[in-house]
């Protein structure tokens, strides 16, 4: 009897569930006319939001969002809606995703509580409570909150709610800035510049330690503005690849043309920067001690280098199994922290730990008598693509080994479509190899069906090339799935 089994691997996933993390921020500015409004913005982790399959076979994440405005306690305005991320393909790379509302509320002081809830898994919720305050306009000149920016393009998209003075300005929700980060951008608007200043002012930014004693000599930077209205906005950027880790504050001053102080503004932020600096040669000489891996042992070093193979540059592997053969503890642990450190600087210890949990899956579901799970070639091809679309075992077909055949909607940048069959010829648990596959630069074999089927002498013989197999008594249900 004939069974096809159509399996989803949902056990072997690097996006496992996480609690809700939202980052929450907000800026002041005021209208032409003094009118103050602020701006909200809610930066969602992908790792932390459930990406639903669509029936076009997209996934996408939604969050509901609720913002209670309360005065005194009581709820003055509330706005409740809905936040959908960009739609993605199964194995692609699930993004971050931000949201921007902007408010005006009379004058007075707030609360703003926040609610979000993930849609797909509604027990997984989370909570801001801010306090703001809607302040009257002066004469004097002002500057707004400081905007911090993860990028800004011109563009005339005026219906953008990112649109800024002839620019798309996305925010930077977070007051953290990675090692890979290398610029601080921002944007603020100054007022009165035109009544006050006679429209000609001098802007000075810079980064001071949280002391307010001393200032980054070296990351500095100065802007002649001049105001023909009464709102004057000024972008910046601050090239920090070589501020160190620490806590800062980045500092916005208004002087006039005598060069006198006008005005101040501060924004507090954290800088995270240990290892980017450091030549090759130096990162080798961390302590052990201060390294996430000082207490992997000799067998868990050993695993996490097999593992890593397949991630590596062909000429990146012979040092790595140079060091898996013959290399101390310590350069194994090295190695390892010095990979993990220089790709992903900013959460090296949680991306390395993420990938050891996907080898975890990959052995206890793929491991033989002969090789650990994440070494067989199912582990490589997952390893090197991820998660397959869909798979299909076939256990019980007439005159064929088992088999699996894996099918990826997208493989690639290049390749949108791809499917791999593997077999079991030895017939000894989990013993599956490649056997063929439709992606470029993978095993690919024309006579695969003939070695597939143990008896293709039937009706249809073809021992030139064994590209059509109908085995006697029996249908070629594996090239059929592949015409598929």
């Amino acid at each position: 009897m004939k069974k096809i089994i159509i399996l989803l691997l949902s056990a072997i996933s690097q996006y496992a569930a996480h609690a809700l993390e939202v980052s929450c921020a907000t800026a002041m500015f005021r209208t032409d006319n003094g009118t103050p409004y602020i701006e909200v913005y809610s930066h969602f982790s992908a790792a932390s939001v459930k990406f639903d399959k669509l029936l076009s076979g997209k996934r996408m994440a939604a969050v509901e969002v609720l913002y209670l405005w309360k005065k005194n306690g009581a709820v003055v305005k509330a706005d409740k809606f809905s936040l959908s991320s960009p739609q993605v393909d199964s194995t692609a790379t699930r993004p971050n995703f931000i949201d921007m509302k902007r408010y005006a509320l009379p004058l007075g002081d707030y609360e703003l509580e926040a609610l979000f809830t993930d849609l797909n898994r509604p027990n997984n919720t989370y909570k801001n409570i801010q306090k703001v305050s809607f302040t009257a306009a002066t004469d004097s000149v002002e500057i707004s909150d400081i905007e911090p920016l993860s990028g800004i393009n011109g563009s005339t998209d005026e219906q953008n709610p990112y649109y800024k003075y002839g620019n798309i300005a996305e925010p930077f929700v977070v007051n953290y800035y990675p090692n890979y980060i290398t610029k601080i951008l921002f944007l603020i608007e100054i007022y009165h510049v035109d009544k006050s200043l006679n429209g000609d002012c001098l802007v000075r930014y810079f980064i001071e330690n949280t002391d307010g004693k001393s200032q980054s000599v070296d990351i500095f930077n100065t802007k002649r503005i001049t105001a023909a209205g009464a709102v004057a906005p000024v972008v910046g950027s601050l090239d920090v690849q070589k501020l160190p880790s620490g806590n800062y504050n980045l500092v916005i001053e208004v002087r006039d043309r005598k060069l006198e102080l006008v005005t101040t503004r501060k924004w507090f932020f954290q800088r995270s920067n240990p290892y980017l600096q450091m030549p090759e040669a130096e990162l080798g000489k961390v302590p052990v001690l201060d390294m996430f891996t000082a207490n992997l042992s000799k067998d868990s070093c050993a695993w996490s280098l097999s593992g890593l193979m397949v991630r590596l540059e062909p000429n990146e592997q012979p040092i790595a199994a140079s060091l898996l053969k013959t290399g101390t503890l310590d350069d194994q642990r090295k190695y390892l922290f010095n990979y993990w450190t220089r790709r992903y600087p900013a959460n090296a210890k949680a991306s390395y730990q993420q990938y050891m949990a996907v080898i975890t899956e990959l052995d206890l579901a793929y491991t033989t008598n002969f090789r650990a799970g994440h070494l067989t070639d199912r582990g490589n091809i997952y390893l090197k693509y991820g998660k397959p679309n869909q798979i299909m075992l076939q256990e019980q077909e007439l005159n064929a080994y088992p088999y699996e055949i894996w099918e990826y909607n997208k493989l690639s940048n290049t390749q949108s479509f791809a499917k791999f069959i593997f077999y079991n010829p030895s017939l000894a648990v989990n013993d599956f190899t490649l056997l063929h596959s439709t992606a470029r630069g993978e095993m690919q074999d024309a006579q695969w069906q003939r070695k597939l089927y143990r008896d293709p002498q039937g009706s249809d013989r073809n021992f030139i090339d064994g590209t059509n197999v109908r085995p006697q008594m029996g249908s070629n249900r594996a090239g059929d799935l592949f015409k598929e």
